[in-house]
Order: C-alpha cells, then structure tokens, then sequence
C-alpha cells in the first residue's frame, strides 16, 4: 500500500485525466491545487486516510465525471463549489467519512 500525503505539486500536472490512488495508506488533507487538475475526469481517492475538508478548487475541474472520496476521514461541509460541476459530473460517492 501506498502511504504518505498528496503533495501540492500534484497541480502541475495538468494534462492527467484520471487519478486513481484508492485503498491505500494516503493520509493528510487534499491540496488546494488539485484544482489545477481541469483536465481531469476520474478522482478515484476512497479508501485512504485522508482527512479535513474538500477543497473548495473542486469547483474548476469541470471536466470532472467521476469523484470518489468515500471510506476516508474527511470532516467539514461539500463545498458549495461542488454545484459549478453539475454538467460534467456523473458520479459522486462521499459516503463513510468522519
């Protein structure tokens, strides 16, 4: 299993479409620049140890299908920016979180 935190510079990675690092040991809160990632279309991230809020940078992935942050430690509201990805995003699992 993969451990340790997503680091900031994940967001310079910007023409990824698809991050899948679910059931693993990643622990941490998610970086503010994940919104960088506009290209995205998968955020497959369940089953880790993440932890504090979803950043409110989601709102520009707007190519973003699928969001997958279930079975982790995530606390705090969904970020109301969450609405801008009503046209892209076609999946959405939050469940089983702090």
């Amino acid at each position: 299993k993969l451990g340790g935190t997503i680091p900031p510079e994940i967001g310079h990675f910007s023409h990824l479409i698809r991050i899948e690092l679910w059931d693993n040991a990643i622990g941490g809160s998610l970086p503010s620049s994940i919104g960088q990632l506009t290209s995205l279309q998968t955020l497959d991230l369940y089953g880790n140890r993440l932890t504090g809020s979803i950043p409110d940078t989601i709102g520009t992935m707007t190519l973003l299908q699928e969001l997958s942050l279930y079975n982790n430690m995530l606390d705090g509201t969904i970020p109301s920016e969450l609405g801008l990805l009503s046209s892209s995003l076609e999946s959405l699992s939050l469940t089983d979180n702090c």
